[in-house]
């Protein structure tokens, strides 16, 4: 239902400056280096976060969902429906399907605090 409202950005690069961003993008994530970053990590594991998402070089190893190792490097979310900021990443996983109703991302039920240690961590992912 919502494949019409997919945006992609497409860069170009020269090959060298293609090739170094490829050989990042191929690291495992790092670990967040505050505490609510890493409390963030804890809830996106046992919160089921991690049974659809791979987030490289951690527990995180889904494959239904995209991979999120670098994610906090990416300018949208939800498939290019948002700019990537921490309203908007707050909001979406709060309820995406008021973001975008019929996509496959369930609801989690997160209090505040989680949520908000789940966003920190995702801002770490660089």
């Amino acid at each position: 239902m919502q494949h019409a409202n997919m945006a992609l950005i497409v860069i170009a690069e020269s090959p060298p400056d293609f090739e170094r961003w490829f050989a990042q993008e191929r690291l495992p994530a790092q670990p967040a280096a505050d505490s609510l970053g890493r409390a963030g990590q804890d809830v996106f594991v046992s919160a089921g976060c991690a049974t659809c998402h791979t987030v490289r070089g951690t527990l995180a190893g889904g494959r239904a969902g995209p991979d999120l190792t670098h994610f906090a490097s990416r300018r949208t979310i939800a498939a290019g429906t948002l700019s990537s900021d921490r309203e908007n990443l707050t909001a979406w996983i709060a309820n995406p399907q008021v973001i975008k109703p019929g996509n496959l991302m369930p609801s989690v039920p997160l209090d505040a605090e989680q949520l908000r240690a789940v966003v920190r961590y995702l801002e770490t992912l660089k």
